[in-house]
């Protein structure tokens, strides 16, 4: 009986050191669609895309926004930051998105405009073509980071 109690003891241990993993919240749903009319001052459309992982919202037909969210990583943070910086976006740190956010600006011709922000172990970034401003994307991102 001696030998099994330093077992139990172990096992019953076990569930409070394994970490917890949260399922990534949805795309389309950290911004409602009122709220990006609210911002944008347009009525906007969601689409999630098969797979459930990417989150077009379209102004007019159009695609003119693409949310996403994804599990923190440093490392992918760095390198989707230099990413940016190798294709000529300017990257500056952005402080109203917390200590980990940032906007690259330029360096696609499509989507001229992306947020990256960390809150808790995700990453949320939002990509935004020509029609939107600088502004209109820092506080899409500030709603959505609201909702992680």
């Amino acid at each position: 009986m001696k030998r099994w109690l330093p077992l139990v003891g172990l096992l019953g241990l076990l569930p409070l050191a394994a970490p917890a993993v949260a399922a990534q919240p949805d795309a389309c749903k950290m911004v409602r669609p009122a709220e990006y009319q609210r911002v944008l001052h347009k009525p906007v459309r969601l689409t999630l895309a098969s797979g459930g992982d990417v989150c077009t919202v379209s102004i007019a037909g159009r695609p003119a926004l693409l949310p996403n969210v994804f599990p923190y990583n440093p490392q992918v943070l760095a390198d989707t930051l230099a990413l940016k910086r190798s294709r000529g976006a300017r990257v500056s740190r952005v402080a109203d998105l917390g200590p980990r956010g940032y906007i690259a600006l330029g360096g696609d011709p499509r989507w001229s405009k992306t947020t990256l922000a960390v809150r808790h172990d995700s990453i949320v970034s939002i990509q935004a073509g020509a029609g939107q401003t600088r502004a209109q994307l820092i506080a899409l991102t500030k709603l959505a980071l609201a909702r992680i």
